[in-house]
């Protein structure tokens, strides 16, 4: 006789008896957990900010780096996994990084880090609710009033954006001017006026 489960170790490992016609005592056999292997993935930040880069893993699991730049993801099981970089008003090289641990622990290609370009300008003559405003068909900004705004996505320089409205408020009917340039430097000019 011989148990198996997957997770476990058996003592003893097996156990032969010989039944006759008589009852017999199946021997006692005592289970042991195998403990799982778990290891641990390390990176970095290097460039103009080290400490607080939000690093996110594949899992939903983030970490923030060290004041070297440093950081880590412990107890992990063998896979392969994402690391993302994130820090409102910074560009990271590479967006992302793949490491793959197999029974091993492992290392992301390096982040370097640059300081990005904001996206911004003004509202005005809004009355309402509901205006909301798209950085190249994929970030959104809702705006609750007049005033300045900007978008938490960096830009490198050089880089092209393209703002629109993507939702109009209850109450107003808003038009968007110098929604589309070329970075090289900060952007403030771009006007929504509502009426």
């Amino acid at each position: 006789m011989t148990p198996i489960l997957n997770g476990y170790t058996f003592s003893p490992s097996s156990s032969t008896f010989n039944v006759s016609g008589v009852n017999v005592t199946i021997p006692k056999f005592t289970a042991t957990t195998i403990p799982i292997k778990t290891y641990k993935l390390t990176g970095s930040v290097t460039g103009a900010v080290l400490l607080n880069v939000k690093i996110g893993l594949t899992n939903s699991v983030s970490t923030l780096t060290n004041s070297a730049g440093y950081f880590s993801f412990v107890s992990l099981a063998n896979g392969t996994y994402t690391a993302t970089p994130l820090l409102a008003g910074y560009i990271f090289n590479p967006a992302s990084s793949v490491a793959t641990i197999n029974n091993a622990d492992a290392s992301f290609v390096n982040f370097n880090a640059v300081a990005g370009y904001t996206i911004g300008g003004t509202v005005n003559g809004l009355i309402g609710t509901g205006l909301a405003l798209r950085n190249n068909g994929d970030e959104v900004l809702l705006i609750g009033g007049n005033g300045s705004f900007t978008f938490k996505t960096a830009f490198a320089n050089g880089a092209t954006y393209s703002i629109d409205i993507g939702l109009q408020p209850s109450g107003s009917f808003c038009q968007l001017t110098n929604g589309l340039g070329s970075v090289n430097g900060n952007v403030t000019n771009i006007v929504v006026n509502c009426s």
